[in-house]
């Protein structure tokens, strides 16, 4: 008796199983494709951060190629972070609605002029300004809900999605706060300048910020405390941020993360191995650091021709 009541439940309990099947699969495929797709759907990607210093007439149309670039060559959510003025603000928001990329590129607007009292006791003689100096300032002007950025300077050109170089962050050390490439002229190898690391020094025109990092380690007070000294002997910045950040990269080597050359090529008269013909073609951010902005002029090699002519073609996808 007592076998047969245990095959009676198994019987049962099979045609409770074959039931819920069949009553699965008579659902329409939609229905439970996308409740299954609930449990295998990867993890969305990390909105990244990517901030801009841009104020003036003259940084419009750079913005705007910059932009270009950007959103030509992402593949993930971005967070835009403006620290200038309307004109600009309202350049980039307009180029994210031409590229039809409102879904998942944000725009925030900090303006310039909340923020310049407190650099403005640094006497600069380059051509960006008080407005290139504010760069210094990325911990505090940012919320603190946001805890890294990618700070571009708006004379470069990408041309590599942006998410290849938020990946160096999970590359840096603990203890280190900015991932920054060499500076490619040897502008800091004259006894006249600030002084740099090895005497090569960084250029800042791309600078990956762990901001958090940076709050903790209180960021403000170490620039200042290392500026102090060169600016009493130079009397001016004379590179503007860039100075200062080689001062820090120099009394502090520990906080720097050094990034591969062709993530900040720096297209100057001066020839550096990284713009040799084996590297240029492999080139990810072209930086046109020339007072003149001129392109034109910049362009020497056939690979960096194509490149901005590859540049002056894109357009959104259709």
């Amino acid at each position: 008796m007592h076998r047969r009541t245990i095959q009676i439940c198994a019987i049962i309990a099979l045609f409770i199983c074959g039931f819920i099947c069949i009553t699965i699969m008579s659902l329409p495929v939609h229905v439970y494709s996308d409740n299954l797709r609930q449990f295998i759907r990867p993890h969305p990607p990390p909105t990244m951060n990517v901030a801009f210093v841009c104020a003036g007439e003259k940084t419009i149309e750079l913005i705007r190629r910059a932009a270009k670039t950007l959103l030509f060559h992402r593949t993930t959510p971005a967070h835009i972070h403006i620290i200038g003025d309307h004109p600009c603000y309202s350049t980039l928001t307009t180029m994210v609605r031409y590229w039809n990329a409102t879904d998942d590129v944000t725009v925030s607007f900090y303006p310039w002029v909340k923020h310049t009292a407190k650099v403005e006791w640094l006497p600069t003689t380059h051509y960006s300004g008080i407005y290139g100096i504010l760069k210094l300032l990325l911990p505090e002007i940012l919320p603190d809900a946001v805890k890294e950025v990618i700070l571009l300077d708006t004379d470069i050109v990408l041309n590599a999605d942006i998410h290849e170089l938020w990946g160096y962050f999970r590359k840096m050390e603990p203890e280190q706060l900015i991932g920054v490439a060499t500076e490619l002229s040897p502008w800091y190898q004259k006894s006249s300048q600030w002084p740099a690391q090895n005497g090569v020094g960084f250029n800042t025109g791309v600078l990956l910020l762990n901001l958090e990092r940076m709050r903790e380690r209180n960021w403000e007070q170490i620039w200042k405390c290392d500026t102090l000294k060169p600016l009493a002997m130079y009397k001016k910045v004379v590179l503007g941020d860039q100075d200062i950040f080689n001062v820090v990269a120099k009394e502090r080597p520990e906080l720097i993360y050094e990034l591969p050359c062709t993530w900040n090529v720096q297209w100057r008269e001066d020839r550096h191995p990284c713009l040799s013909p084996e590297i240029s073609p492999h080139l990810k951010i072209l930086h046109f650091n020339l007072p003149s902005k001129n392109v034109a002029e910049s362009l020497r090699t056939p690979e960096f021709v194509a490149l901005m002519k590859k540049v002056d073609e894109m357009e959104p996808p259709s």
